[in-house]
């Protein structure tokens, strides 16, 4: 069992969610369900603890299936079914202000697109109703992408912070070596109009050319783990787990205008914060979301087998922090060992929490 000594009344295991804990401190006294010794289960209306450590009393986002017409995505099933193994990716292509859908498949490529073509009502507030048209051709900013062998696995991330968005493209060869740099330009019309074009990169002006193969089916997913302000990358893969991840470590040079060089170093153990999340079988499809609008963002792992979306982590500070915004996503408790966490928590004995 995990070490559960405690340091002024925070408990070495900490329990995030869920119903009071059965075990104890070492005075005898109840760990609540915030993972505080001796707390009272103060639960917000939501049935949510109020005690989680840097939590605001916020209730989380409610997520209900919808069908039929309430669903946006449900003529896309009726129109073309992709095939097998549909990832999709959103990403703004024209930047009209609007998420168009780009959607990844077994048999490699990018051709199912769809642009965003929805519309906002007169009504106040304006309500926005999302509608997708398929776009084939040369309409498809991606219809001269490179078949990548099967599984594609789109992502998107502004590696060289140019403001427009690159792409990555996971696959079942486990590597990411298929990257295309968004090269897109504006024309001179008033408005002006945005039209999007991706230039493969290869070897050293690919970013992620070093990023060690993971095995099979690469699934990245970006997000900013340490809020340094660059975006981090985790790597889903067909083993379940997500233990490749790679922090940014990039950097501005001098020049004027200044050009961001990304560098991608692979992080192990403590100083991966998705470590301790749960192998998850097999295909491993990391997402991120903020679920309960506290400002960060929260992991849901789509796998292959069932096919369920039962792993999800609510974002919270990694204990080995030092200046508590590093994340960590965590289910149920840290699984770190008992003298990791004491002398990472001895460092915040002056806390309240």
């Amino acid at each position: 069992m995990q070490a559960m000594q405690a340091i002024r009344g925070l408990a070495v295991t900490l329990f995030l969610l869920g119903g009071a804990s059965a075990e104890s401190c070492d005075d005898g006294a109840q760990l609540d369900c915030a993972g505080v010794c001796g707390g009272n289960n103060e639960m917000n209306d939501c049935g949510i603890p109020t005690k989680i450590c840097g939590k605001p009393d916020l209730c989380p986002s409610g997520f209900e299936r919808r069908e039929g017409a309430l669903n946006p995505f449900d003529d896309i099933a009726d129109i073309a079914d992709v095939g097998y193994n549909s990832a999709p990716a959103f990403v703004d292509t024209d930047n009209d202000g609007d998420l168009d859908l780009v959607i990844g498949r077994h048999e490699g490529d990018l051709k199912f697109y769809y642009e965003n073509t929805g519309s906002w009502d007169a009504a106040t507030p304006p309500v926005f109703t999302p509608s997708y048209t398929r776009r084939e051709g040369a309409l498809n900013p991606f219809h001269d992408i490179a078949d990548v062998g099967y599984d594609s696995a789109p992502a998107f991330v502004d590696t060289d912070n140019d403001g427009d968005l690159d792409l990555v493209i996971g696959r079942e060869g486990g590597n990411l070596e298929f990257y295309y740099e968004n090269t897109g330009s504006w024309d001179a019309a008033t408005p002006p109009v945005f039209t999007p074009s991706y230039t493969r990169r290869k070897g050293a002006l690919n970013p992620f050319h070093d990023i060690a193969d993971v095995g099979i089916n690469s699934a990245p997913a970006f997000v900013d783990t340490d809020n340094d302000g660059d975006l981090d990358l985790v790597i889903g893969r067909h083993e379940g787990n997500l233990k490749f991840y790679y922090e940014n470590t990039g950097s501005w040079d001098a020049a004027t205008p200044p050009v961001f060089t990304p560098s991608y170093t692979r992080r192990e153990g403590v100083y991966n914060p998705f470590d301790g999340v749960a192998d998850v079988g097999q295909l491993s499809f990391p997402a991120f979301v903020d679920t309960d609008n506290d400002g960060d963002l929260d992991l849901v792992i789509g796998r292959g087998d069932p096919g369920d979306l039962k792993f999800y982590y609510e974002n919270i500070p990694h204990p080995l922090s030092t200046n508590g915004v590093v994340a960590g996503f965590k289910a149920a408790r840290y699984s770190m060992s008992g003298t990791d966490l004491l002398t990472a928590l001895s460092a915040k004995q002056g806390s309240s929490c």
